[in-house]
């Protein structure tokens, strides 16, 4: 977040003095100064490669300095066998199965719609400003500080404020399950403790006060005062800061064991709806006012905050199922549970076909005759009488469609 408001107002001021080639001219000496530290100092710190940091590694695999003198703890010598991993098709697809998780996927939903809510309000600042304000290159540039002053806020303010609530709920849970003040609680050795009730204690008056800020966001831009939109600014960026943190430090409590693979969910999810949203809001600004599309995606907010009272109650249940189950399937197993698992249930076409047939043929029968029961003595041997014998037991032994669709199922 930090960067996304600090860039701005940087380009603005390379932009003013500088023209604007000047940005990519920045951009290319700051890349290439990062690419030289990371040259020269970077360690290799995969443990399928490094070990525990003390396997003499490749020349390649090291950094320019550390080959010109290894370090005194590298003693062992490498064996690429057994060591170090191929990447798979398995490997690259297992952070997906982390979508299969209800309390999981729920929170990273949540985080997404807030991140692109804020990226929206972040991307279309400088035209705003520019439309409504005639603000110049520079001062549009500078109207970014109160987002990175709300960003900076919204970071120490979110950490005493988890650090706060997670002591608290542990002081009662302990109290509840007489439990002694000094033994520390653990999800993997309690797994009933609330970390969701810990984690979103707050959550809901910052979540309210987020989209109400990006309401009067919108709708300050018509005012006179540019003081308005700015403080509406911060305190989005204030809001949305504290949001994305807990929803993260939540999704990472909730699996401390794959911290790299729930970051890169994480950061798919989010820069993919990110992404959307900024694509979709040229399109709203074309057809409503300017404080109207604000609304939408402040709505749309408002639309994912079940999610929330829904982690609250089901939570901890959500959590003992999960790890109540014994049975480990495989992943290609689980990824074939998330993305057609609904399919797993139909019946195939021969037992449709079966099921089907009979009413194809007696559809029309069915309908006449379905509910009466049948003429065994209709007073004379006429050929009509007779079919209409025989239609009436054979509509009788027709299922309903309701019938049919219980067997199917």
């Amino acid at each position: 977040m930090l960067g996304h408001v600090i860039s701005p107002v940087l380009g603005g001021v390379l932009t003013q003095f500088f023209g604007f080639r000047s940005i990519f001219w920045f951009q290319l000496a700051l890349g290439s100064l990062a690419l030289v530290f990371v040259t020269l100092f970077l360690p290799e710190t995969l443990r399928n490669i490094a070990g525990n940091g003390t396997i003499r590694l490749k020349p390649y695999q090291q950094p320019l300095l550390a080959c010109v003198k290894s370090s005194p703890d590298a003693r062992f010598n490498s064996n690429p066998e057994t060591i170090t991993l191929p990447p798979t098709f398995i490997s690259f697809v297992e952070p997906l199965d982390l979508l299969s998780h209800m309390d999981i996927l729920g929170s990273i939903i949540f985080g997404a719609i807030a991140f692109a809510t804020v990226v929206v309000v972040i991307a279309t600042t400088a035209l705003c400003l520019e439309t409504y304000y005639r603000l110049s290159t520079l001062l549009v540039g500078l109207a970014f500080l109160p987002s990175a002053a709300g960003t900076i806020l919204g970071f120490f303010f979110i950490s005493y404020l988890l650090d706060r609530d997670y002591k608290f709920i542990e002081t009662r849970y302990k109290t509840t399950h007489n439990i002694e003040e000094d033994t520390t609680v653990s999800l993997k050795h309690n797994s009933d403790f609330p970390i969701e009730r810990a984690r979103l204690r707050n959550i809901w008056w910052i979540t309210f006060s987020f989209i109400g800020a990006t309401i009067g966001y919108g709708f300050s831009l018509s005012t006179k005062h540019i003081a308005i939109p700015l403080v509406m600014q911060f305190l989005v960026a204030f809001g949305a800061t504290t949001i994305l943190l807990a929803n993260g430090v939540l999704i990472a409590d909730l699996c401390p064991e794959n911290l790299a693979s729930v970051t890169a969910v994480i950061n798919l999810v989010r820069f993919c709806m990110g992404a959307l949203a900024v694509g979709v809001v040229q399109l709203l600004f074309d057809r409503l006012d300017d404080g109207f599309v604000f609304l939408v995606f402040a709505m749309a907010t408002l639309a994912v905050t079940p999610i929330l009272v829904m982690q609250w109650m089901f939570g901890v249940k959500w959590r003992i199922a999960k790890r109540s189950s014994s049975e480990k399937r495989p992943l290609l197993d689980r990824l074939r549970v998330l993305l057609v698992g609904s399919f797993d249930r139909l019946p195939s076409w021969g037992n449709i076909w079966g099921k089907l047939s009979i009413k194809r043929f007696s559809s029309k029968l069915w309908k006449s005759f379905r509910g009466r029961p049948p003429s065994r003595d209709l007073g004379g041997d006429t050929w009509g009488k007779n079919l209409l014998l025989r239609a009436q037991s054979l509509c009788s032994r027709v299922p309903s469609p309701r019938e049919i669709w219980g067997k199917v199922r």
